[in-house]
């Protein structure tokens, strides 16, 4: 007689549950890889070859500022002066170039080159760490919500399931008042 309309949350709905539909996991991060040992949870170490530098140095403030931190550091460079630093900032062209710089030089630019590279790949390296860690979280935070829509998902679905119980118990007393002649 009377046709209720269901919404189209009615058919997901498990009545009387809020459960999520998967297992619920306490650790704050779902992402990160575990070992299960005697029902005990660890951490796995970060893996670093013996390939990849270590930073030894103090960190930086400014990446791109070379000038902060040189009397912290542990680098072999500590002995050069602002002026030879110039120098090998600029290639060696106020001295005549590449070309013309003695054995002894060219090693001192060499370990400076390597040097300068060594801390923009640490700093690299920190910067991707960073990032790394921003994205971890981005995606916790991510799951979380996720869990919090399902939960509101469910809620709904136990709502709407309440209101066509109700829709449908007014409909059944309007037909029998309306029928004994009220």
């Amino acid at each position: 007689m009377f046709g209720l309309k269901k919404s189209p949350l009615h058919k997901f709905a498990k009545h009387n549950s809020v459960d999520p539909g998967y297992p619920h996991s306490s650790s704050t991060n779902p992402f990160d890889s575990h070992d299960d040992l005697d029902g005990k949870k660890a951490l796995k170490p970060s893996r670093r070859t013996s390939s990849e530098p270590m930073l030894t140095t103090q960190p930086n403030p400014n990446p791109f500022d070379d000038d902060v931190g040189k009397g912290s550091s542990s680098s072999s460079s500590n002995f050069l002066l602002s002026s030879e630093r110039k120098k090998y900032k600029n290639d060696f062209h106020d001295s005549g170039g590449i070309e013309n710089q003695s054995v002894q030089e060219l090693e001192n630019y060499a370990v400076y080159k390597a040097e300068e590279n060594t801390k923009m790949v640490n700093n690299c390296l920190k910067i991707a760490e960073d990032i790394r860690e921003d994205a971890t979280k981005t995606l916790v935070t991510l799951h979380q919500q996720g869990q919090q829509i399902t939960r509101t998902h469910m809620n709904a679905a136990d709502i709407d399931h309440d209101l066509s119980r109700v829709w449908l118990s007014l409909f059944t007393n309007l037909r029998c008042l309306l029928r004994d002649g009220l």
